[in-house]
């Protein structure tokens, strides 16, 4: 790729809670369902959710949500786990406006309920916020059993694999999905399917990326490149790795480049970022491509918590840095090679020139299309997959502790009436 994809805007990691890896109780897959690709007629009837196939329409406002029965305190999980509840799929009743104008009218929001899965103790389908996604118009979920791990698609089961596993990037087409997943049983390793069919495992070695990352976006690690797809990995010794489909590559550390702090696959080219020679100085490859984005403050600064991220043909950087001198950090964005701005505090930032601000982990305001929002200090993000923005809104799925979960819309709450939180929210 040239070297002008060395241009254009980022966003900032927000922070999740770690994944999970608690094993539902009460599930019995027997150790001879287990499949090693999904599609051959075998998979357990009694693990699906919905026994209808349900027809989810191909645009509107979507949301996720998790939903606990009336009354259960899911804060404190006072049953340790051994719950019983829902894993929804809500979409916005058609409306005379666009989403957007969610924000300029005081009339109530409806959603309909386009796919209910029961979920939790007992079921195949896991109550955690990050074992569920809506991608490419689908409600994929993952569970960890006695077997292994179940797979399914809008609450039909794909894939009993015999690993229990944590996914890390899921990538549909028209015919095809691909998915790789981090294995859990302590000895690391991975691997990539493309519909369930494996095509590299690895026995050890960290993916770089997930779906429970804002700045990898919906797919989480893997991305696209022409008809396949794509992931780095780092092996035991630190060195990294590309992959492609079936074909692995080692990535060279360029001579120049003292740390890489980040990496990506971006339209078939490596990106990385990490500092040279003088910590003030954030360094990008593109490929052989080489660019140093001077801080040019002034005053001594240590960089900390650089990254990329890649979207329309172009790249940018973001990250914090600490004036020595004062004692206080402040968070940047770098951008064709200058530091186009900089304000106090640490800033999650979104795509284009929406970021959020936090307090002891609670967002506390918002800023979208040159305005500054105060959001309830008591609201969060359940995932990274809670914030969307577009050229006219930004879309926030809050849980809000003590209180229902709302769905904010620039500077407008709008309470959805559940026991439990959101998960997400999407424009299709």
């Amino acid at each position: 790729m040239k070297t002008s994809i060395l241009t254009g805007y980022f966003a900032l990691m927000l922070l999740l809670p770690a994944c999970c890896s608690t094993l539902e109780p009460d599930i019995r897959v027997r150790r001879n369902d287990i499949l090693n690709h999904h599609g051959n007629g075998r998979n357990p009837a009694r693990n699906d959710t919905a026994a209808v196939p349900v027809t989810i329409p191909p645009d509107g406002l979507f949301l996720t949500a998790v939903d606990y029965p009336p009354g259960y305190d899911w804060r404190r999980d006072t049953a340790r786990g051994d719950v019983r509840g829902r894993v929804l799929l809500l979409r916005l009743r058609d409306a005379s406006g666009p989403p957007s104008s969610l924000a300029t009218t005081s009339a109530p929001a409806a959603f309909d309920t386009i796919l209910a899965l029961e979920a939790g103790a007992g079921r195949a389908v896991s109550l955690d916020p990050d074992r569920h996604q809506f991608i490419g118009g689908h409600l994929y979920t993952q569970c960890l059993t006695e077997a292994g791990t179940v797979w399914q698609c809008d609450g039909r089961t794909l894939l009993l694999s015999a690993e229990r596993e944590y996914l890390r990037g899921i990538l549909p087409t028209d015919s095809t999905l691909w998915t790789l997943a981090q294995r859990l049983d302590g000895s690391g390793g991975f691997v990539l399917r493309r519909n369930g069919r494996p095509q590299i495992q690895r026995e050890g070695g960290r993916i770089h990326g997930s779906t429970g990352d804002f700045l990898f976006g919906a797919t989480g690690a893997l991305s696209p490149d022409g008809d396949g797809a794509c992931f780095l990995y780092q092996d035991e010794a630190g060195g990294w790795h590309h992959v492609k489909d079936r074909e692995e590559t080692a990535v060279p550390k360029p001579a120049k480049l003292a740390e890489v702090y980040d990496a990506r696959c971006y339209g078939g080219t490596v990106i990385l970022a990490g500092r040279g020679t003088n910590r003030n100085e954030p360094v990008v490859y593109a490929g052989d491509a080489r660019a140093d984005w001077s801080v040019q403050m002034g005053t001594p600064v240590e960089l900390s918590g650089l990254r990329l991220h890649c979207a329309d043909g172009t790249v940018s950087v973001v990250g914090n840095f600490l004036v020595t001198r004062v004692g206080r950090t402040y968070s940047a964005r770098w951008k064709d090679g200058k530091l186009l701005d900089t304000r106090e505090g640490r800033r999650d930032w979104l795509e284009g020139n929406a970021w959020l601000m936090r307090q002891n982990g609670r967002l506390v305001s918002a800023h979208h299309g040159g305005t500054d929002y105060p959001l309830d200090p008591d609201g969060t993000l359940m995932m990274p997959a809670c914030a969307c923005v577009t050229d006219d809104a930004l879309f926030l799925a809050l849980t809000v502790y003590g209180s229902h979960p709302v769905l904010w819309v620039n500077g407008r709450s709008i309470p959805i009436g559940l026991n439990g939180f959101l998960t997400s929210v999407s424009l299709r």
